[in-house]
C-alpha cells in the first residue's frame, strides 16, 4: 500500500513518465484493483504494450524496470534523507552525494589482507545487522541498502550486533561481518561502478579472516562517536520537551543545578552542536510538509525493520529516536534504548510492588544528594516526574537484583554515574515487567562527559527524601 501511495504521488507530479504509470498499474494489479490497474496501463501506453505483449529478453526487462524503480526510489530517499544528511556528514561518513548508478549484480569473495582501506579519502558508511535466525537476510539487506543508496559510491562496512528478544545489543567491539567496495571495471562504461562484496565470515572460508587494522579502528571510532552524537541529540530533544523549544546555545544544556540538562560535554559534542541544532530545526519545519509520508517506511523498505525482519539499521536509523530508559521489574534490569537498539542494560535493585509501573520523566539530576557521595542515595540521583521515586546510587550494593528498596531504583555507583552522564533531563522512563533481556550490556570504558568548569550540579539546599 505504501508503494501505491508513493507511486500515485509520483505520477501526479510526473504525468509523462509512462514507466511510473506502468509500475503503479502493476502495484494495483497485485492488490487486485483491476479497474485502477487498467487505467494506469492505458496511461502507460506503449510501455505497457512493450512489456506485456512483446517477447523482450527477461534480463533487459528487469534491468529497465529496476532502473525506473531506482529513479523513483531516489526521489523518495531525497525527501527522507535531507533530515539526516547533516549527521552523516558530521561522522565523515558522507563526502558527497550522487545518483545511484546502474548496478550490476555484486560479486562475493573472501577477504584478502589489505584490500579494504578504511583510511581512503571517502570514509565508510556503517550498516548494523542483527545476528538472529535470519542473519543472512540482514547481510543481504545491507548490500541492497547500500547499492540503492546515494552513498553507493563510498566504501561500506557491515557490522553485526548480538540480538536478544528483538533488541540489538550495542557493542563497543561489534563483529565486522564484511565490506562493500566500489570499483571501476575495465569493460564498463565510464561512471558505471561495480561492487565487490567482501565477507569476513570465518565459516565461509574455514579460516581466520584477516580484517585490516584500519577497518577495525574505523569501527572503534564510530562506536564512540555514535554514543556522543546520540547523547547530544537526546539532550537537545530533552530540552525541547521541557521548554517547548530547542536550546539557543550549548550553554543552555550545561548549566548548574537545576539547569543541568546534561552533565557535561565532549569536544565532539561541542563541535557538532551548531549543525545538529540546524538539522533539528529543519526537521521540525519538514514535519508539516511530510505528514502524509510514514517516516518508518524508508527504514522498512531500504534499511529493513529490525524487529520484524532482523534487518539492517544505518546510522540515520539509530539516531531517529532519542534515548529512553526502560526498567524491567521482572528481571531487575534498567536499559538505555533508542528504537530497537539497546545501548546499556544494567542490573538494578527495586522495591517489588512498591516500585510503580508506568511512564515517567527525569525531572531533576543531582550530584552527591544530601551532600554525600557514599550515603544511602550514592553519588548521583535522578528524580522521576517530581515524585519521591528516583533512580539513584546506594550504599547497599548487595541489594542489586533484589526487591529491597521502598520503591526507588538502586544502581551501583559506576553504573549510576555513567547513566547520569549519558541521559539528559526530559528522558522518558518506562517501568514494566518482562520487556528486557537478561544480558548485561556495558562498556569496558564507561561513557563520560566533562562538566564545565563552573557547572555546579550539587543541591545543598534540599534534603532528599526519596523512597530509597
Amino acid at each position: 500500500m505504501k508503494d501505491i501511495l508513493f507511486l500515485k504521488r509520483y505520477v501526479e507530479s510526473h504525468p509523462d513518465n509512462r514507466m511510473a504509470w506502468y509500475l503503479l498499474g502493476k502495484e494495483y494489479e497485485a492488490t487486485e484493483q483491476i479497474g485502477k490497474a487498467n487505467y494506469c496501463f492505458n496511461q502507460a501506453g506503449d510501455v505497457y504494450e512493450a512489456f506485456e505483449h512483446t517477447q523482450i529478453p527477461a534480463k533487459w526487462m528487469l534491468e529497465a524496470v529496476e532502473r525506473e524503480r531506482a529513479l523513483i526510489q531516489r526521489q523518495r530517499e531525497k525527501t527522507i534523507r535531507r533530515r539526516w544528511i547533516g549527521l552523516a556528514f558530521l561522522f565523515l561518513l558522507l563526502s558527497g552525494i550522487s545518483g545511484a548508478p546502474e548496478l550490476p549484480l555484486p560479486t562475493l569473495k573472501l577477504p584478502q589482507a589489505g584490500e579494504f582501506d578504511a583510511t581512503a579519502e571517502r570514509l565508510p558508511v556503517i550498516y548494523v545487522a542483527g545476528v538472529g535466525k535470519k542473519a543472512h537476510m540482514a547481510w543481504e539487506n545491507a548490500i541492497s541498502a547500500h547499492l540503492a543508496s546515494p552513498q553507493s559510491n563510498q566504501h561500506a562496512i557491515v557490522v553485526k550486533l548480538k540480538e536478544e528478544r528483538n533488541w540489538l545489543l550495542w557493542q563497543h567491539v561489534p563483529k565486522i561481518a564484511g565490506s562493500i567496495n566500489t570499483q571501476m571495471d575495465q569493460d564498463q562504461e565510464p561512471g558505471n561502478k561495480g561492487f565487490t562484496v567482501q565477507t569476513f565470515d570465518g565459516a565461509a572460508c574455514r579460516c581466520e579472516p584477516s580484517i585490516p587494522t584500519a577497518t577495525k579502528n574505523t569501527v572503534a571510532d564510530w562506536t564512540d562517536q555514535m554514543e556522543e552524537m546520540q547523547a547530544l541529540r537526546s539532550a537537545m530533544s530533552g530540552y525541547e520537551k521541557l521548554h517547548g523549544k530547542l536550546p539557543a546555545a550549548l550553554s543552555d544544556l550545561t548549566g548548574s543545578y537545576p539547569n543541568n540538562v546534561i552533565a557535561g560535554i565532549t569536544p565532539n559534542m561541542k563541535a557538532w552542536y551548531p549543525a545538529v541544532k540546524e538539522l533539528l530545526q529543519s526537521d521540525n519545519k519538514a514535519e508539516s510538509l511530510d505528514q502524509n509520508m510514514d517516516p518508518g517506511f524508508y527504514r522498512q523498505q531500504i534499511i529493513g525493520d529490525v524487529k520484524s525482519a532482523r534487518g539492517v539499521a544505518s546510522t540515520e536509523d539509530m539516531l531517529t529516536e532519542p534515548f529512553k530508559i526502560v526498567i524491567d521489574k521482572k528481571n531487575h534490569r534498567l536499559a538505555v534504548v533508542s528504537g530497537h537498539i539497546l545501548w546499556r542494560n544494567y542490573e538494578v535493585g527495586l522495591g517489588g510492588e512498591k516500585t510503580p509501573e508506568g511512564t515517567f520523566t527525569i525531572s531533576e539530576k543531582v550530584k552527591n544528594p544530601n551532600g554525600k557521595s557514599n550515603g544511602e542515595f550514592g553519588s548521583r540521583g535522578m528524580t522521576l516526574s517530581d515524585t519521591l521515586y528516583a533512580i539513584h546510587g546506594t550504599n547497599e550494593p548487595s541489594s542489586m537484583g533484589k526487591d529491597e528498596s521502598h520503591g526507588c531504583i538502586r544502581m551501583r555507583q559506576q553504573d549510576v554515574e555513567e547513566l547520569f552522564d549519558l541521559v539528559p533531563m526530559g528522558t522518558p522512563v518506562v517501568i514494566k515487567k518482562g520487556v528486557l533481556p537478561d544480558t548485561i550490556v556495558q562498556a569496558e570504558q564507561p561513557f563520560q562527559v566533562r562538566p564545565l568548569r563552573d557547572q555546579n550540579q550539587t543541591n545543598p539546599h534540599k534534603v532528599y527524601q526519596w523512597l530509597n
